[in-house]
């Protein structure tokens, strides 16, 4: 371990265990590239989709030649599924914990002087651009877009978020959807702004799907649901589906996640005496089983950047029926051919989705195999990591050594 004024560890963190390797599955799909230092910003190593996406690019850049860095803003766990690099804890774990976890930062970014800052979600370049007032060293600031940001930028988040954006080299919205509300919103962004999809590992993702659930399969058609149980998602609007699909078919619903909206959840399942018909697992580590046994794959969400869980669906060869809220799910289900759409909220139309492939098997057969062609045309690492390197080997072309550090042109 180097010497460091900063607290920082160097275990492993990122292994997959039962003999998957990680690391020669993102280099199969990269080439040596130009040396660069990116730090990732990140809020923690657990939870949902930014979370995975931040070991998974850590991976994806380690193989591509990239030296990368984690500065986490509460590491209170780590996952067995990262690779071995170094990583920062930035100690935030109550509000009044924000100003020190600025400090650090910005101690952290003189530290390690990397060529590339990468916010994984927006929130978290707002508290860069702090740290960078108090910063010697001026890395390239590149910021993630995954979420709606009429929902989650609002009153004091959007001053704080204009002032930050304007010291932001560039944006990348994680579907075309999502690049057009962010502009929208921030018109000043509109020449700085790029759409990539998230590169997905479905090797890793087609492997860890081969663990037995341990459940044995019931009759009936299987629905899985794979999310943070919380209002964003509506399973209120689903669990009221099923309701209405349990009195035409065999249907059975698993829903694999935890929040703050679970007790809510499991009583209006009580109430609306969907018994064993609806079961919520709670956080599970591996969904992949859960998601592969099922007949297909069900989001009720309200709002989404690009639901990644619909294109690990789909590489699993799953139909999905999900509602059409912004942004991202039409740019990864297509009506009819690779799924079932319904308007967010339309408790009527996810029923009627998922009537419609209980009744017709083949065509549910039929929609999986087209969205898991689809899938990989479009969010595999193969075909979504190409465009992240272009920009990122690009952001490294418009660094220069100073003698007072690296500047952009």
């Amino acid at each position: 371990m180097m010497s460091s004024p900063i607290e920082h560890s160097s275990q492993s963190v990122c292994g997959i265990s039962h003999g998957y390797d990680v690391h020669a599955s993102a280099h199969s799909h990269s080439r040596v590239r130009r040396a660069g230092k990116v730090l990732l910003l990140g809020r923690d190593l657990v939870g949902g989709g930014v979370e995975k996406f931040l070991c998974r690019m850590a991976g994806i850049l380690s193989a591509a030649g990239y030296e990368p860095v984690l500065a986490l803003f509460n590491e209170t766990a780590v996952p067995a599924e990262c690779l071995p690099l170094r990583r920062y804890d930035l100690k935030k774990r109550r509000p009044w914990d924000n100003v020190r976890a600025i400090a650090r930062l910005a101690r952290i970014i003189d530290h390690e002087a990397p060529d590339i800052l990468f916010a994984v979600d927006t929130p978290l370049v707002w508290r860069a651009s702090e740290a960078l007032r108090f910063c010697r060293h001026s890395p390239y600031v590149i910021a993630r877009v995954a979420n709606n940001p009429c929902i989650c930028e609002t009153g004091w988040r959007a001053m704080w978020a204009k002032r930050a954006y304007r010291s932001t080299d560039l944006f990348i919205a994680n579907s075309k959807g999502l690049a057009i509300g962010f502009t929208t919103l921030y018109p000043t962004v509109s020449s700085r702004i790029r759409v990539c999809y998230d590169p997905t590992d479905f090797q890793r993702i087609r492997y860890l799907a081969c663990e037995p659930t341990g459940d044995e399969r019931q009759p009936g058609f299987m629905l899985t649901a794979v999310g943070r149980i919380c209002s964003q998602k509506r399973y209120d609007v689903l669990v009221d589906a099923m309701a209405e699909v349990v009195r035409q078919a065999d249907v059975r619903l698993t829903i694999c996640g935890d929040g703050p909206d679970r007790a809510n959840i499991e009583a209006r399942a009580a109430a609306l005496r969907l018994g064993d018909r609806v079961r919520l697992l709670g956080h599970v580590e591996n969904p992949y089983p859960w998601m592969a046994a099922a007949d297909a794959v069900v989001l009720t969400s309200d709002y989404e950047g690009l639901p990644n869980v619909l294109a690990e669906a789909q590489c699993l060869g799953r139909p999905i029926v999900a509602t059409n809220c912004p942004y991202g799910v039409d740019e990864v289900v297509e009506d009819g051919r690779t799924g079932f759409l319904a308007e967010a909220g339309d408790v009527a139309g996810v029923a009627a989705g998922i009537l419609r492939l209980v009744a017709n098997p083949e065509l549910a057969l039929a929609l999986g195999r087209e969205g898991q062609a689809r899938a990989e045309n479009q969010f595999s690492l193969e075909a979504a990591s190409g465009a992240y390197f272009e920009l990122f080997d690009a952001a490294l072309r418009r660094v220069t050594d100073t003698a007072g550090g690296l500047t952009k042109q």
